[in-house]
């Protein structure tokens, strides 16, 4: 057997001469069509994202919508709050500073 070929058995033990650049080229072959199939499935995976995203984008922007208007009553409420406590403090100080 020449230093280009290799020997492999079947199942049954059976030897067949193939040639060094027979399995590089069987290699590169299933290679690149396990290459098709991953560029195939990352464009369906794309496509399904694609649609996913503009099913739910609606939906997306409502939530945002209404997070951003919970979070505008809570800064009016802490600003109300904090507006009535400095009045507090001021009735207490102004009181504080009576003579008496």
């Amino acid at each position: 057997m020449s230093r280009d070929q290799t020997e492999a058995g079947d199942a049954n033990g059976h030897h067949d001469s193939t040639t060094r650049q027979e399995i590089i080229d069987s290699v590169t072959a299933a290679m690149q069509r396990l290459r098709g199939a991953i560029a195939e499935l990352r464009g369906e995976v794309e496509a399904n994202a694609q649609t996913e995203w503009v099913r739910a984008k609606p939906e997306l922007r409502s939530t945002i919508a209404d997070l951003e208007a919970m979070v505008e009553t809570l800064a009016q409420r802490a600003k109300s709050a904090l507006s009535g406590l400095d009045a507090r403090l001021d009735e207490t100080d102004a009181q504080r500073d009576q003579p008496g």
